[in-house]
């Protein structure tokens, strides 16, 4: 495995781990995350398993509910 794949595989992996968690702590289901962000269900179980990554619109749209969150 190259270093340029590996930190790929890695950031997936950090992606993964920071969707489920946020999801979980606004007690959504994917179908509900999905629906905030403007994509599919199926779109938020391929992130959340490492197999591809939000689109910068909608990582920008993760970060505002990671505010709100946050914020209370």
């Amino acid at each position: 495995m190259s270093l340029q794949s590996f930190a790929a595989a890695k950031g997936s992996l950090v992606v993964s781990i920071g969707l489920v968690a946020l999801r979980t702590r606004l007690f959504l289901t994917q179908a509900e995350l999905a629906a905030k962000v403007g994509v599919s269900p199926r779109q938020v179980s391929r992130w959340e398993t490492g197999q591809g990554q939000p689109h910068l619109r909608h990582a920008w749209r993760l970060m505002e509910l990671e505010k709100k969150a946050t914020n209370g």
